[in-house]
């Protein structure tokens, strides 16, 4: 007796299909997560120059004072 009846066979276009969402959903995926970390990443940079800006500008308040 065949078991095998009614079951998709590996190279069937069901399967295909199938194999061609699963790629679609994890493309999808990597994608999402890249934008994701590139945002914190950038995040990141921004607010290290930004509080690097401002320590500068305190600082150079600070000389003024000083030198007036």
């Amino acid at each position: 007796m065949d078991n095998s009846v009614g079951k998709p066979q590996a190279g069937t276009l069901e399967t295909l299909g199938k194999r061609a969402v699963a790629y679609l959903v994890l493309i999808a995926v990597a994608l999402v997560a890249l934008k994701v970390i590139g945002g914190v990443v950038i995040g990141l940079a921004t607010t290290l120059v930004t509080v690097a800006v401002i320590l500068a500008l305190i600082a150079g308040a600070v000389w003024a004072v000083r030198r007036l």
